[in-house]
């Protein structure tokens, strides 16, 4: 009877004790469950509990259970109940669970950031989608107002200089170079205003030809040799060069910095002498770029050194009265500056009250490898197909062909063209590229199929403002060359000489 009550009193001590380790087990694991649910509420709420993790949780509370029954029942093996085991049975559990709650919350994290990074890459390409879009209509606006603009004015100046060649009456004349005179200064202001554009686009493109800096010089000056003229203004040239120089760049560009520049200066010069001097310093290694440098001198009422960072600032003014009485937008020298850093050159300007300003440009050029080709005639070429949608282009570039000996015969559509190929020969087209209907490009295409191999007629482009996208889209189109309106009647016969010579031609068409 002693033994058996000595049983069951080690059995209620065993039980007491199981009960205790086993309440002692649950609060510690409750408490790391809480702590860990915490955990991840704070740090990753939008990651969802692992599901396993109390599985993992209640193997070892059933294993400790086990562990306990078999303890008293077998009454006699007190390593089993010792607390040592328990703790470590606890924290293993505990490690268990900080370890499948830390897997958890890294893999949410990475599929979170995962997603997030895919929507973000989505969300740039649908953007760079987008900006790409903007971008080419935006280039494909810029190219046709510059098309509709300069469309117009060269016919006017055209149309101009070709009454200017009729024999008016003296009275006429003089209204025909007050025509003349306005639209030069209408196609410079429209030039400033367009290159303002695609400098502030970043789709200025510079074109690159040998020219002759001195000549360019003097058409600079005759443009404003009438307003020097009439201001009793002496204009004054001198070019420091020890040798005829040919450089390579965009002739256009230079040409337009110059004129700005005299034009600011003969402007603002009430009387006195406006001075144009030119230098030129040779590279320092073969191959390399010379200095082209320009200096340009009035004697006007020169400028304060407080209102010098102003001068080249756009649509910026010194003084609204003086931008009244001699007009313009303030373009012209801050487009110049552009254009010359664009160059790789620099334009600063020195002045002081009652002592007139100084421009300066240095413009880093290559020198030309060899002398200009030199002049082609450009009497009896052969005969040429204009084709263009307006009419007054169609007759100022007709004019300008048959002044220097070319047949020519015009078109106003791309239809039109086909048809007129199709019965008669000629020794070139030149072609506008944006015509309603059949526009150029679709033209010269049409041309390609119909000769089918047989002979190839040259098609020019003929356009108002030729960019890179422009050139691009006549190379694809299969035309021969582009030419920029105004046309340029030597240059046209280069071209055509040159394909007589590359496909030994003998020479114009006959009809």
């Amino acid at each position: 009877m002693e033994s058996v009550l000595n049983i069951l009193r080690e059995t209620a001590a065993a039980i007491t004790l199981w009960r205790l380790d086993l309440a002692v087990f649950l609060l510690t694991a409750l408490v790391i469950a809480w702590r860990h649910a915490r955990l991840r509420r704070r740090e990753s709420p939008d990651i969802p509990p692992p599901p396993r993790s109390l599985l993992l949780m209640l193997i070892p509370l059933l294993g400790l259970g086990a562990a306990e029954a078999a303890t008293h029942l077998m009454a006699g093996l007190p390593a089993f109940k010792s607390l040592a085991l328990h703790t470590l049975l606890l924290v293993f559990t505990g490690w268990l669970f900080h370890e499948r709650l830390a897997r958890a919350r890294v893999r949410g994290k990475v599929k979170q950031l995962s997603a997030h990074a895919t929507g973000l890459a989505g969300e740039l390409e649908k953007s760079r989608a987008a900006a790409a879009g903007a971008d080419r209509s935006k280039q494909e606006f810029l190219s046709l107002v510059s098309h509709e603009l300069c469309t117009p004015i060269t016919a006017i100046g055209g149309l101009t200089r070709a009454l200017g060649e009729a024999g008016l009456p003296p009275e006429a004349q003089t209204l025909v170079r007050h025509l003349a005179r306005e639209e030069v200064r209408l196609a410079g202001l429209i030039d400033d205003l367009l290159d303002f554009i695609r400098l502030e686009s970043g789709r200025l493109e510079l074109r690159r030809a040998t020219f002759c800096p001195v000549e360019s010089a003097r058409q600079a000056l005759g443009g404003v040799a009438g307003t020097a003229e009439a201001k009793h203004l002496e204009l004054r040239f001198e070019a420091q060069f020890s040798a005829p120089l040919q450089l390579e760049g965009d002739e256009g560009r230079y040409r337009r910095i110059l004129g700005a520049l005299l034009d600011n200066a003969v402007k603002f010069t009430p009387k006195g002498t406006v001075s144009l001097l030119m230098s030129w310093e040779e590279p320092q290694r073969a191959g390399g770029r010379g200095r082209l440098c320009i200096h340009v001198e009035d004697t006007g009422p020169g400028i304060p050194s407080a209102q010098l960072d102003r001068l080249f600032s756009p649509f910026s003014t010194l003084n609204p009265a003086h931008n009244r009485e001699h007009r313009g937008c303030g373009l012209g020298l801050a487009v110049s500056r552009r254009l010359v850093q664009l160059m790789g050159g620099t334009l600063t300007c020195e002045s002081q009250p009652g002592k007139g300003s100084v421009f300066r440009a240095e413009l880093p050029l290559p020198q030309a490898a060899a002398a200009s080709p030199a002049p082609v005639s450009v009497q009896g070429r052969g005969r040429m197909l204009v084709v263009d949608d307006l009419e007054a282009s169609r007759l100022v570039v007709c004019l300008s062909l048959r002044r220097h000996g070319f047949e020519a015969d015009a078109v106003a559509s791309g239809e039109e063209a086909l048809a007129r190929l199709a019965q008669s020969k000629y020794d070139a087209v030149l072609l506008d590229i944006h015509m309603p209907g059949m526009g150029g490009y679709e033209t010269c295409r049409r041309i390609r199929q119909l000769e089918a191999g047989g002979r190839r007629t040259p098609v020019i482009a003929l356009t108002a403002s030729i960019s890179r996208q422009t050139f691009g889209g006549c190379v694809d189109a299969g035309m021969d060359a582009q030419l920029q309106k105004p046309l340029d009647c030597a240059r046209l016969s280069r071209l055509l000489a040159e394909r007589q010579a590359e496909n030994g031609a003998p020479g114009p068409a006959s009809r």
